[in-house]
């Protein structure tokens, strides 16, 4: 939802609220505290995710004066540079194109931040061990030349979209049902942090990571609701779904540093809330939002020159770093049980102890936040050992 949409009260008390630069904990009482005209308009179905909401405006100022200055990355598409994907990533990022041919000629592959699946045929159901299915329709010229990029590439971080994502699902070792429906429209889908937002959708297949080892992927988002009334595999049957099965929309593969989205954030279509979320998704898993450590490479072709096109961002993570534990259909942000002893106390309460507070605030365990983390805001004991955030 748009600030302009909310009520005249709400946004008076989300602006005066963002002037006062609260605290995590202290947004957590003034949300406590609202009067309830207020709090029944704030976006959200609970009270974390209106707090959510609330941390995300409060935020927002901030995130977007970080996003000015844009990360520059070295990109290489696996197959072919189309201008779509390029105008939207350059949304996010300061992108110089490399030519995957050229590996090893003018550049190495240390020098590359992200290569690029983009969206297309099916996959061939050969790489994942299944028959063709009477609805899919593949290019085995273009799954032979994106499987040999994606070896050569190996340890470069990865994004996939549309066919792109269901390729590296692949890749990673998943699978893909053959056939489902409803799923050509734009649709809503869910994030994890309770965030929802209408995406665009134009395929009949779906990622299927779950016969994995549920450490080795995430569902960082999914359908709402189950869109499709089938799912058939290779021979053509239906596929029996576990009971507390969700449509991926966006899945992360933390091996692989592969991350996957369903939708096209790249289409002039899209909303710009689906667009800024899926930027500050990408941002999140494959870039962490740290600079990069790639090197200017020299080589330029000039048909990749390109034009920057601002967009603001809206992180949904708050920027917040963390340790990703799986469940088999969902993730949860979580940290490190490991403690230390503090020596930069003051760097240290804003970097662990502030984010644990928004850990529990996120699982409403009023008593524990209550009773195990009543620290004063501006000290901190000497014998104090804390959960440090690994990452």
């Amino acid at each position: 939802m748009n600030f302009e949409d909310l009520t005249e009260d709400v946004q008076q008390w989300l602006l005066y609220t963002k002037k006062k630069k609260l605290s995590n904990e202290s947004l957590y009482s003034a949300l406590n505290n609202a009067k309830q005209s207020i709090y029944q308009n704030i976006p959200g179905s609970t009270f974390i995710k209106r707090l959510e909401f609330v941390k995300a405006f409060c935020d927002e100022e901030e995130i977007n004066m970080e996003s000015k200055e844009k990360q520059k990355i070295n990109l290489v598409f696996a197959n072919g540079v189309e201008s779509e994907y390029l105008e939207y990533l350059n949304t996010i990022f300061d992108v110089t194109v490399l030519k995957p041919e050229k590996l090893n000629q003018t550049y190495k592959k240390s020098q590359v931040d992200l290569v690029l699946f983009t969206g297309g045929a099916d996959v061939s159901p050969e790489y994942y061990k299944e028959n063709l299915g009477n609805q899919t329709y593949i290019n085995a010229n273009r799954d032979e030349i994106e499987c040999d990029i994606f070896y050569k590439f190996k340890g470069c971080k990865m994004l996939g979209i549309c066919r792109g994502a269901q390729l590296l699902t692949v890749l990673n070792g998943g699978k893909l049902v053959q056939h489902i429906n409803n799923h050509g429209r734009t649709h809503s889908i869910q994030f994890q942090n309770g965030n929802t937002v209408d995406m665009t959708s134009t395929h009949h297949q779906m990622m299927w990571p779950f016969d994995l080892n549920k450490k080795n992927y995430s569902i960082v988002a999914h359908s709402t609701y189950h869109q499709s009334n089938t799912y058939l595999n290779g021979d053509n049957k239906e596929i029996d779904l576990p009971q507390d099965f969700v449509e991926p929309e966006i899945v992360f593969y933390p091996n692989t540093t592969c991350l996957c989205i369903q939708g096209h954030p790249e289409y002039s279509t899209c909303s710009k809330q689906a667009k800024d979320l899926c930027s500050s998704t990408i941002k999140k898993y494959l870039f962490n939002n740290k600079q990069t450590s790639s090197k200017e490479v020299s080589f330029i072709d000039e048909q990749y020159e390109h034009q920057d096109i601002g967009i603001k961002i809206a992180d949904p993570y708050y920027g917040f770093d963390s340790v990703v534990t799986q469940n088999r259909y969902g993730i949860e942000r979580s940290y490190s049980s490991t403690t230390e002893k503090v020596s930069d106390k003051k760097s240290v309460y804003k970097s662990s102890v502030e984010v644990y507070k928004d850990y529990l605030m996120k699982d409403f365990k009023d008593e524990i936040y209550n009773s195990t983390l009543s620290i004063d805001n501006d000290t901190l004991h000497e014998d104090e050992e804390l959960p440090i955030d690994p990452l």
